[in-house]
């Protein structure tokens, strides 16, 4: 995710959406999950400078019979963003 404000931005793991097969998930809040992340891949507060980009991981806890190829990944800029980015997913 890249920061295009002329700003820096911050950005969590909250500000993301999972949509499958007409549901909506959240990323997991595990403990066991978010220890297994190194703290380079976790998007917790992570700031981003502008023009720079930060890849990370985001767990979603779904069910065996979801289709991550059909899902979309929904991004909000922000905890008020009103603009929210769709990213096809697949395999």
């Amino acid at each position: 995710m890249g920061s295009e404000n002329p700003n820096y931005g911050t950005f969590d793991s909250s500000y993301f959406k999972l949509n499958a097969g007409g549901s909506e998930y959240e990323p997991t809040t595990s403990g066991e999950v978010t220890m297994a992340l190194s703290s380079e891949d976790d998007f917790f507060l992570t700031q981003v400078n502008p023009d720079l980009e930060k890849t990370g991981t985001i767990a979603f806890e779904v069910g065996g019979d979801v289709e991550v190829s059909e899902a979309t990944l929904k991004a909000s800029p922000g905890f008020w963003g009103t603009k929210a980015t769709e990213i096809q997913l697949s395999e």
